[in-house]
């Protein structure tokens, strides 16, 4: 996961010069810097199939923001390969897939107009893989999987007041910890007071410029599962929201992410 966060840095954001390699370095660490990675309980000592959510998930992420940066299918590849990989280590991985996944691509399509064919070509290709790798898993083993989720399962049914639902957003920040926390938004308040001064020598209207640059895609991504947490009264199993992590880290890493106005017009289309 981390070695696809690093490549995801280098190739996307510019940071392909010596120089800045111990930069794109720096950006992988608060991904594998999560407390949730670390406990004793759940941890990588515990291996949970949370954990391996997290893991195999956050790489889906990942492929699947590369693939708006690229002009290659082999990032829409990716993303469904491993979201199969994802569904294989946790049942509950397509629910979180589909209410992640759908509304950017649902966006892409909408505000894409002369990209509709190559999103549609992507999405065919992301659902296709991930069926191929996964469905013989689910179909071998519904009546089981029925039975623990939606039958037996007390956290998944436990229906809880959304006074009390809401503190899965409390069990997502303690996953992240102060230490991923920290460092995160050390990127983010550099890269935006950085950026803005840089910008202000090429634009007039530069705090836009930033605000545009932002990974809004990936804001989604870790509000998705802890709103559906909170609507669905999910009980406050600690571990459940752990997926969160990598969206909202990558969104606060965004400002950093801002080279120069004309780095960012030019996209690296060679990503493999």
């Amino acid at each position: 996961m981390a070695n696809c966060f690093y490549r995801f840095f280098v190739s996307v954001f510019s940071f392909g010069s010596k120089k800045n390699v111990l930069a794109s370095i720096a950006l992988s660490l608060p991904f594998i810097s999560i407390s949730a990675l670390w406990k004793y309980n759940g941890g990588l000592s515990d291996f949970r199939m949370d954990l391996l959510l997290y893991l195999l998930l956050g790489t889906t992420f990942v492929y699947f923001l590369w693939s708006r940066h690229s002009s290659s299918y082999f990032p829409w590849f990716f993303t469904g390969l491993f979201l199969g990989l994802t569904c294989l280590a946790r049942v509950t991985a397509p629910i979180y897939a589909f209410i992640c996944l759908a509304p950017p691509i649902f966006l892409r399509l909408l505000l894409g107009k002369s990209f509709r064919l190559r999103i549609l070509l992507g999405t065919l290709i992301i659902a296709a893989t991930s069926i191929l790798v996964s469905s013989w898993f689910y179909i071998i083993n519904f009546e089981s999987f029925y039975h623990y989720y939606f039958v037996w399962n007390t956290d998944a049914n436990a229906k809880l007041p959304i006074t009390e639902s809401i503190k899965h957003l409390n069990l997502t920040l303690a996953n992240i910890g102060l230490y991923a926390v920290s460092m995160t938004m050390f990127f983010f308040f550099f890269g935006l007071i950085t950026n803005y001064w840089f910008s202000k020598k090429h634009s007039s209207n530069s705090l836009q410029h930033i605000i545009n640059q932002f990974e809004w895609e990936s804001l989604w991504l870790g509000i998705a599962p802890i709103l559906f947490l909170v609507l669905r009264g999910a009980g406050l199993n600690p571990f459940v929201s752990m997926p969160a992590a990598f969206g909202l880290l990558m969104f606060f890493l965004s400002p950093f992410l801002i080279n120069s106005l004309e780095e960012n017009s030019r996209k690296k289309e060679h990503l493999f």
